[in-house]
């Protein structure tokens, strides 16, 4: 809700899903939440669409997943991120200097001879 003059009139609701801090003057001070994204003001919030996310509520637009995964709508979060059907976690994986990338791990592809038909 936002309410830009003083007088008795009520405050104005931000549009659907949106949301304001209180005592908020401004239909700028709506935001759109974590899981989807609209324009500075937030005359409409859009979930995120599948293979993005986004962590923080405002104008930001949505990120997409690394590569070789996929998240559900609205993700709120790269941990919501899997790895798409033919691929598969690899949390022990090597960048090209033989130092292991800990942090995220990476989808790597089923190896010949081995399927993965699902996300996950």
């Amino acid at each position: 809700f936002f309410k830009p003059g003083a007088g008795p009139q009520a405050c104005t609701a931000c549009p659907r899903f949106a949301y304001s801090p209180f005592g908020s003057t401004s239909p700028l001070a709506c935001a759109c939440p974590a899981g989807s994204s609209g324009p500075p003001g937030a005359t409409a919030c859009v979930f995120c669409a599948a293979g993005t996310y986004k962590s923080f509520a405002g104008d930001l637009v949505c990120v997409p997943c690394p590569g070789h995964m996929t998240s559900p709508a609205g993700a709120t979060a790269e941990a919501q991120c899997e790895c798409t059907p033919g691929f598969t976690y690899n949390s022990d994986a090597e960048d090209l200097k033989g130092r292991r990338l800990l942090a995220l791990g990476v989808c790597e592809a089923c190896l010949q001879g081995f399927f993965k038909p699902g996300a996950g």
